[in-house]
């Protein structure tokens, strides 16, 4: 499906605004603080139920509203679909409402029902050089949107880690710990090997489409194996410091830049610009595992993806993303000048 238009209302800081766009490529311009990421991150809004910057959903309404509406218009040959997410401030609380063509759906069938979309963000470059939950929050999220049942074994495994983690910290009776942890340890091993099975899936896949344009990633998965041997082990510990110390919450992902036969860490030596495209490797990666599975192509939102880039690798990404409907931000208006293929300018 392709993005036809988007309206806002009272989201950050659009009061009432309607933007449509090209079905090759829009770029969104103008200076810093004007609202480019924030037109992207309303897309992504539509089409995920939530922000990927906000730490609360307030933080989405324009200051001092109470009533936030999201809707756009998406088309596919003849057929044209609207989604729509409404948020109102009550009593304290944020409330919801999810429809297609004025059909009320539930938040997760609502997600599973809408076209797809990957984003690229500067506010994603800390899952490149941050931590290993990071990493792990990029790769469970693309892998959410992809496998259903993967979302749901990541929920009852973090659901099942609290109350274990709970169990260690309150249970003081030393046998009726052990009693209670015999189910949860069960239960929690086998919700792991689902998602370390899927997580090794993946970086199988993306080390067998290593390739950018001239440069070669690879994605090193690190499993921390959860076992009643490795829980055994670990018993004594996990008494003293009241926490689960093994399993899928502790994995990690190393990203490496190959160079004549070297890998280069790009977490913890690759400049700001190989961190971007190794990020953008990622997208690519994932867009192509969304045509696969989902047998569609997904809506490309890059959000100022062309600062800290050459000329070369700023034609490379214009080149790669001639195959998507895109929406890109940028403070270069002379980036139409290397602009070869339609497309729409939205200033704001």
């Amino acid at each position: 499906m392709l993005l036809k238009s988007i309206s806002l209302t009272n989201f950050r800081n659009f009061a009432s605004d309607t933007f449509y766009f090209n079905p090759f490529l829009t770029v969104i311009v103008g200076n810093n603080a004007v609202g480019k990421t924030n037109l992207i991150e309303a897309i992504y809004f539509l089409l995920h139920g939530s922000g990927f910057r906000e730490s609360k959903k307030d933080e989405l309404f324009m200051t001092n509203k109470t009533h936030l509406n999201t809707e756009a218009e998406f088309t596919q040959e003849d057929e044209k679909n609207i989604y729509r997410i409404v948020f109102e401030k009550r009593d304290n609380a944020i409330f919801s409402a999810l429809a297609i063509n004025k059909t009320k759906k539930r938040l997760y069938d609502y997600i599973n029902l809408c076209p797809n979309a990957v984003i690229f963000s500067p506010f994603l470059i800390y899952t490149i050089d941050g931590q290993p939950a990071d990493r792990r929050e990029l790769i469970d999220k693309i892998l959410s949107k992809l496998d259903i049942e993967y979302k749901k074994h990541l929920n009852n495994y973090e659901t099942a880690l609290k109350k274990r983690n709970k169990l260690l910290e309150y249970e003081k009776n030393l046998e009726k710990l052990k009693d209670a942890l015999t189910f949860w340890d069960g239960y929690l091993i086998t919700e792991a090997k689902y998602i370390q099975v899927k997580r090794e899936a993946l970086a199988k896949f993306f080390n067998e489409n290593s390739q950018l344009d001239n440069k070669k990633f690879n994605i090193e998965y690190l499993p921390n194996i959860i076992s009643h041997e490795t829980l055994t082990d670990t018993f004594e510990k996990q008494l003293y410091v009241k926490k689960t110390l093994v399993g899928p919450q502790r994995d990690d992902f190393q990203i490496y830049l190959m160079k004549d036969k070297q890998k280069l860490n790009v977490h913890h030596f690759g400049s700001r610009s190989e961190q971007r495209l190794a990020l953008f490797w990622c997208i690519i990666n994932q867009i192509k595992l969304i045509e696969q599975t989902k047998k569609e192509k997904p809506i490309l939102l890059l959000d100022d993806i062309f600062s800290e880039l050459d000329l070369h690798n700023k034609a490379l990404i214009l080149k790669l993303i001639t195959q998507y409907q895109t929406v890109v931000t940028t403070t270069e208006s002379h980036l139409e000048d290397i602009i070869e293929f339609p497309h729409t300018i939205i200033k704001l």
